[in-house]
């Protein structure tokens, strides 16, 4: 609700209630935000308005002054959560009211409650046709709630441009970095899905954005291209036959891989090491569950790899592979160095781009070496996985085993 006099403008907001099981996401973060939007937004179309009837008076607004509004609400909480409440909304960048009283309620509930006057000033700028406040109060898009998290299940930190202040419940758990940034630690999200893809933006309003350098942060209001994230199933198999079966099976759907592609055909993901949000050219995948998206080094290669062995490598097909290779009957014959020149076209890691295993066997030698270990040692490490080709055989390949 907002009333306006000669000399300020006034608004005030009457109620938030997050239900118990939804609490502890910062939702009454998003509604306070997206009433104070409501707000300027208002506030904004009015002062124009205004503005554009009265452009050759001499009384015409100052759309600077009008466009601040002092918004009003009644913190009332548990007297056993003593400034909780208040804590809340001081974070959100309210204050208490000078020299006001506060009211001590009772319900007829058993319970006790204080209710305290609050205020704070809005102050932004007039939105226009060219820079409207992204609202979630809108029958285009959806959204929903999201925790987006490592694969260890830690929430991952993202970046405040330098030089942006950080507003909100999440300011209480930040660092500032050699950039004068600002890094959030603990961040609530929303995944919105609009018509141009889907965004994420925190609950007091700040879009992800993906850069063009390659750098990740989170201090736009406005959501753009940069802002938007095209997402991707994962599994992608030239094997018709093994993707029939493994879409049969209902934990396969159920952790099921997906990519979120940014305008710049980057993939975000989050840095193992930093826990923090990063872009990558390679594809990065994130798996959805429980309200959640973490972020995995699972690829549908290693799914598929294992998927295989669950299916084809029963044990008469063991035995089978025993008698062929145990034997050494009817096996070729070759010398180490011919042994490790076929491995040039093996790659070291069967789930992801890297070097031959020949480059690996003849790297790992050669770190044993520089560590002084004995010769004997620098041969092991040297043909320590010359057993892996067996790969190349034409005949197992054709098998549909990757590594038995």
């Amino acid at each position: 609700m907002m009333a306006s006099t000669a000399k300020s403008v006034e608004g005030r907001i009457h109620v938030l209630d997050v239900k118990e099981p939804y609490r502890g996401r910062d939702l009454g973060g998003l509604l306070f935000s997206e009433a104070i939007q409501a707000m300027r937004i208002k506030r904004g179309q009015q002062v124009l308005t205004k503005s554009c009837c009265d452009e050759n008076s001499d009384n015409a607004y100052n759309s600077s002054l009008w466009a601040r509004v002092r918004c009003h609400l009644d913190a009332e909480e548990d007297v056993r959560r003593h400034n909780k409440l208040i804590n809340f909304y001081e974070r959100l960048g309210c204050h208490v009211k000078p020299n006001v009283k506060i009211r001590y309620l009772n319900n007829n509930d058993g319970e006790t409650y204080r209710r305290i006057p609050m205020e704070c000033d809005i102050n932004g700028d007039l939105p226009d046709s060219s820079d409207k406040i992204d609202s979630l109060c809108n029958d285009s898009i959806s959204f929903l709630p999201v925790q987006l998290r490592t694969v260890t299940g830690e929430r991952i930190s993202v970046q405040y441009g330098s030089g942006n202040s950080v507003t909100g419940a999440q300011s209480n758990s930040n660092t500032e970095n050699n950039d004068g940034a600002q890094l959030l630690r603990r961040v609530e999200w929303v995944a919105v899905q609009t018509q141009r893809g889907l965004t994420f933006r925190t609950t007091l309003g700040m879009h992800l954005c993906a850069e063009p350098s390659g750098k990740v942060v989170a201090d736009r209001r406005k959501a753009d291209a940069w802002e938007c994230f095209c997402i991707e199933p994962g599994f992608d198999s030239d094997d018709s036959d093994a993707d029939a079966i493994l879409e049969e099976e209902d934990d396969f759907r159920r952790k099921k891989l997906w990519k979120l592609k940014s305008h710049h055909g980057t993939y975000l993901y989050a840095d193992p090491v930093s826990s923090m949000f990063a872009l990558s050219k390679e594809p990065k995948f994130w798996q959805a569950n429980d309200g959640n998206l973490t972020a995995t080094p699972d690829t549908p290669l290693r799914r598929l790899h294992y998927r295989k062995a669950w299916i084809f490598q029963s044990y008469s097909y063991v035995q089978a592979m025993r008698d062929k290779f145990l034997g050494f009957e009817n096996l070729p014959k070759m010398n180490i160095r011919e042994a490790l020149d076929l491995l040039q076209s093996v790659p070291c890691h069967p789930f992801r781009k890297g070097p031959s295993l020949r480059s690996f066997l003849f790297h790992t030698a050669e770190v044993f070496r520089k560590m002084g270990y004995p010769d004997w040692v620098q041969l092991i490490a040297l043909v320590h996985e010359l057993g892996r080709i067996h790969s190349l055989d034409e005949e197992k390949m054709m098998e549909k085993s990757y590594d038995w």
